[in-house]
Formats: structure tokens, sequence, C-alpha cells
């Protein structure tokens, strides 16, 4: 059972539940926040798309998503940095191991933390969630602490 799983069970509204609610949303913080990483992953995107991200906005990508922990010169018109503590390392994959290639599991979801634009080039910052607890981040104000970062 997830931590929203345990949130979402129907309870009586006292104060000893709105603690182990808060616990919970701690824990969901903790764990997601703790240890973050840098990723980055550079596509070349039309601003149709790119400005359609918003700040708070919590996505899923249906397919896998692979991105580095190197962070050089963007060579696209967009670059999405990922803060996540849970990507797999495809380092063993890797003949040469040059490229940090990491992978998030299909189906991950995003917090969109906030986004930028500099000469043409676009960046949007994405806080990856955990699978067992992302809709607690849907009532979360955590962006704003991000904010002042990004």
């Amino acid at each position: 059972m997830g931590l929203f799983d345990k949130l979402k069970k129907k309870e009586n509204t006292t104060k000893c539940n709105q603690v182990q609610n808060a616990d919970l949303i701690k824990a969901a913080i903790q764990t997601t926040c703790s240890n973050l990483i840098q990723h980055c992953r550079d596509a070349n995107l039309p601003y149709e798309i790119t400005h359609k991200y918003q700040k708070g906005m919590i996505i899923r990508e249906k397919g896998f998503v692979d991105a580095t922990a190197l962070s050089g010169g963007i060579v696209t018109n967009h670059r999405y940095i990922i803060l996540s503590n849970h990507m797999a390392s495809l380092a063993q994959f890797e003949g040469d191991k040059q490229w940090a290639l990491c992978v998030a599991n299909r189906d991950s979801r995003f917090l969109v933390l906030g986004k930028a634009e500099d000469k043409g080039r676009r960046v949007t910052v994405l806080l990856h969630l955990n699978d067992d607890s992302w809709q607690l981040f849907k009532s979360i104000a955590l962006i704003r602490a991000f904010s002042k970062t990004y």
C-alpha cells in the first residue's frame, strides 16, 4: 500500500488524523526530494508544445524517459532539467560509459517546477515524482520552495 493509498482511506477528520496525514505528506516530500540528481534531456520542440507547461502542473510520460546526468551546453531549442532520485542508470550497458545515461520508467509523473527562455532556447524544470505518492503533490505547495532556486 502506497503513501497516497493510506491518505485516501476514509477516516474521521480528527486532529490525530490530520497529524497522521501531515506525517504522510512530510514523508512523501522527504522521499521525493532527498538526494536529487540533475538530469538533462534535450529536444527540438515547437513553441506550441513547450508553452503548455505551467508551474504546478503534473504530467505523465507514457513512454520511457532517457536523460543524462551530464549537463553540457544545450544543442537543441529546448532542455528538460529533471530532478530525480530514482532514475535507473544505464551505465552497465554503455560501452565506454561517457554519456551517463539514465532512464525513468514509462508512465512516470513529473511536477513542473518552472520554465525559462533565453536567446530562443527554452528550459523546463521537472521534479520526478514517486509512483506511490505522486497524487499527494496535487495539493502540496512545494513549488514556491523550488522556484527561488531556478
